[in-house]
């Protein structure tokens, strides 16, 4: 049996100090070390104007880099981020507690929101977060970002409009109408709307008189003048050469669709007078009140017949089938 005598206990006080001081002490290193890290990639975060945020879930305090803050008109450092956010009468913390609710939520890589800027426009900003946990795999804090993304958006916006558009007119291309139009009339099936086609008469005769670039002109001012007459809710689209294609929605009546068939004709021919162009323009209209049933195709092809009876009347007409 081993005995200690009192110089041992003395010894093995000692060690156990020591040991508990260098405990406190690399707990409180770590502790200062993780303050220091913090306020180093919050400097390089204003630095680089990345919209970083921090939330410390025990304490419950939302840590934001300086970009972040301005971004929601808060202060760096958020006390009592939870109560205040479930209480305060800040209407800035009110705004972006939404946000960050968002920003905090479990995710499968990241998400997309949209934040009113200063200038009242509105920007995209990508969120991405990681969760970090202690040794305990207890939840400890939340660490996220808002990248802003607006500029790619826009330019992935216009890229994806450029290709719906027809370059020289401006209108829905053959394709994206073609599309459109399908979808509207599988989808109000049972509204009252009209399609309606119709092509510059005689324009082979403005191309051979007047030059490919004066006939481009008038394709351009024929659909300047549909879109002086149609509402916001119909479609319009280039089907290709001289010929367009038009869906009515929320028609009321067969005689509001041949109302608007006349002030078309009407809108083109004074836009190309406007324009000085010398021949006189005109147009010819087909259209067919839609059919429950109808299909792009079938719908087109009595809009097709339309057309023809038009021209048979004399061009500059319209004639619309029930």
């Amino acid at each position: 049996m081993i005995t200690i005598g009192s110089e041992g206990y003395k010894t093995i006080a000692v060690l156990l100090g020591i040991a508990l001081f260098l405990s406190f002490y690399a707990l409180h290193r770590a502790r200062l070390y993780s303050q220091r890290l913090q306020e180093k990639y919050f400097k390089l975060a204003a630095t680089a104007n990345l919209y970083i945020f921090e939330y410390d879930i025990r304490k419950d305090v939302l840590h934001l880099s300086q970009p972040c803050a301005e971004l929601f008109g808060l202060e760096l450092h958020v006390e009592d981020y939870m109560e205040q956010a479930k209480r305060s009468k800040n209407r800035h913390l009110e705004r972006a507690a939404a946000y960050f609710d968002a920003a905090m939520a479990r995710q499968d890589g990241t998400a997309q929101v949209k934040i009113p800027l200063a200038d009242n426009s509105i920007g995209i900003f990508q969120v991405s977060n990681e969760f970090l946990y202690d040794r305990h795999n207890k939840l400890e804090c939340i660490l996220g970002m808002f990248a802003d993304v607006t500029a790619d958006f826009r330019q992935q916006e216009k890229l994806a409009a450029k290709a719906q558009v027809d370059a020289l007119t401006k209108v829905y291309n053959s394709g994206t109408i073609r599309r459109m139009l399908a979808k509207a009339m599988d989808e109000a099936a049972a509204e009252s709307a009209a399609l309606l086609i119709l092509d510059v008469d005689r324009f082979k005769a403005v191309n051979d008189s007047l030059g490919h670039q004066t006939g481009d002109r008038v394709l351009q001012l024929v659909a300047r003048g549909l879109k002086s007459v149609l509402r916001c809710t119909d479609i319009l689209g280039r089907l290709g050469g001289d010929e367009f294609c038009i869906y009515l929605a929320g028609v009321p009546s067969y005689a509001f669709a041949c109302e608007i068939c006349g002030r078309i004709n009407a809108a083109v021919t004074a836009e190309a007078e406007r324009a000085g162009i010398s021949m006189k323009i005109t147009v010819s209209i087909g259209g067919t009140m839609l059919r429950p049933e109808d299909d792009f195709e079938a719908a087109y092809a009595r809009a097709d017949i339309s057309l023809y009876e038009a021209k048979k009347l004399g061009r500059n007409t319209f004639f619309v089938g029930k």
